[in-house]
């Protein structure tokens, strides 16, 4: 019996994906230049100004003259008649005392020119946009990179294709790629995944909008009309937002067998371990092959496995794994991963030319607590629906099951070691932890939690101990 806690992979640590998240922002150098008081202007002039029509607050214009002038003032002109000036684009003007959100647009107004920036960070507080490239990028007003069918694309460009709030990202597989839907395109473009657009605090959202705040990695679904300014990770938000759980690229990572990532094509990431692992486990996949390749920066690559899942005459004592030919179902169980300090790991999960899907990615070092003895049972609870009416016919609905493994264990208990089982499972009581009860035996890797135990000291060196445990679904 081996019991694996996992390490938590958090911000810091999650290196590179191929899963879209965020959706591909666009990067500009244009700029418009500002407008000044002393400055004659002609019909067709193109010139930025704050302006405001109140009670409402100032925002970020652009405007283009409609006859000459100078020292007419367009917010002044525009609160007026509109003699003089034609109000075109706008967005939030920048405010250094505002924090504004991960790739949220704002307009900014330098000395002379101003231009359209998108966030880098979340909580950007009081940084210049024209002097500050860690947290602002120039953008153009969107932000966003959207699919234009008169722009010449060269290969590997990503482009975003919006319905409503819902976005498709793809990305060009060749240069000179002008004129072709992404699509109807397959030759020229690759589906890389669908997203939704970032949350935006002065965006007003429908009942059925659906958002991702990239501060969670969760997808939330407006539940009221109106919805402007209701932060959705916030404590009071749950009059108009439902949680929808983890994005699809995080799903992996959030110790859930049901939210799993997905991918078009196969799937890759890479993580830095935060600190010393010997194994990964890959629960709940739809996959044929996993290539797992490791190293750190000062020694390079220290581990490059590939397994062909399908053949299972390449499963040694420490690379197990279950593979299911109808479905493509797999799960998987390293159990030598280097254990260097700093160590970067790179997971490749292919399933043969169709979508790759991963439901647990857990890193830990296992710790053999004892030998699980036969007269083990293995079984799951069910969640389906199973209802019958006065006829007896029945409605079946089909929804997660839990495995619920039971095992006998016997624990050498010289030195203290049963003490040290007995500490390790009270400490784990309603932990998330992977359970292995037999290395050969992949229905008796659970990924869950321990219902019960009880030690029965029934020699001088041994211990018995009984453990049940749950999977979550």
């Amino acid at each position: 019996m081996r019991i694996v806690e996992p390490v938590t992979i958090g911000d810091a640590n999650f290196l590179a994906s191929n899963i879209i998240e965020a959706i591909p922002l666009a990067s500009s150098s244009t700029t418009i230049s500002a407008w000044a008081v002393g400055t004659a202007y002609t019909a067709g002039n193109v010139v930025c100004r704050a302006y405001a029509f109140a009670p409402f607050a100032a925002r970020f214009g652009v405007f283009t003259a409609k006859a000459s002038s100078t020292g007419i003032d367009p917010n002044t002109d525009i609160n007026d008649k509109g003699l003089f000036w034609t109000l075109g684009d706008n967005a939030t003007l920048y405010d250094a005392a505002v924090s504004f959100g991960i790739y949220q647009v704002v307009g900014y107004i330098g000395s002379t020119t101003g231009a359209y920036y998108y966030s880098k960070i979340a909580a950007n507080l009081a940084h210049t946009p024209d002097s500050s490239p860690t947290q602002w990028q120039q953008t153009t007003l969107t932000g966003f990179n959207s699919y234009a069918g008169g722009t010449t694309y060269a290969s590997g460009d990503q482009v975003v294709v919006f319905t409503g709030q819902y976005a498709q990202v793809y990305q060009s597989l060749a240069g000179s790629n002008t004129g072709h839907t992404p699509a109807s395109s397959p030759s020229w473009w690759s589906y890389l995944g669908a997203t939704y657009k970032p949350w935006d605090s002065t965006t007003t959202y429908a009942a059925g909008n659906i958002v991702i705040d990239l501060r969670t990695h969760h997808s939330y679904e407006s539940i009221a009309g109106s919805n402007i300014n209701h932060d959705p990770t916030a404590s009071t938000s749950s009059t108009y937002w439902i949680d929808l759980g983890t994005t699809n690229k995080w799903a992996l990572f959030d110790l859930s067998n049901s939210s799993v990532t997905t991918c078009p094509t196969a799937l890759d990431v890479t993580v830095q371990l935060p600190s010393s692992c010997n194994t990964l486990a890959l629960l709940n996949m739809r996959a044929t092959q996993v290539q797992v390749i490791a190293s750190t920066a000062g020694a390079g690559t220290l581990y490059n496995v590939t397994i062909n899942l399908t053949n299972q005459s390449n499963a040694t004592a420490s690379r197990l794994y279950y593979y299911d030919s109808a479905t493509n179902e797999a799960h998987l169980l390293l159990l030598d991963l280097p254990t260097n300090t700093g160590l970067i790991v790179e997971i490749i999960v292919t399933n043969s030319g169709t979508t790759s899907q991963v439901g647990v990615a857990l890193f830990g070092t296992y710790d053999t607590i004892g030998t699980s003895t036969y007269g083990a049972t293995m079984g799951i609870i069910s969640f389906s629906k199973k209802e019958a009416d006065g006829f007896g016919n029945y409605t079946l609905l089909q929804r997660a099951s839990s495995l619920r493994p039971k095992f006998t264990v016997v624990v050498d208990s010289s030195s203290g070691n049963a003490d040290r089982v007995f500490f390790k499972l009270k400490r784990l009581d309603a932990v998330p932890a992977l359970y292995v009860g037999a290395d050969s035996r992949a229905a008796s890797w659970a990924f869950g939690f321990y219902r019960s135990f009880e030690e029965l000291l029934s020699y001088p060196t041994k211990s018995f101990y009984s453990l049940e445990i749950e999977s979550l679904t």
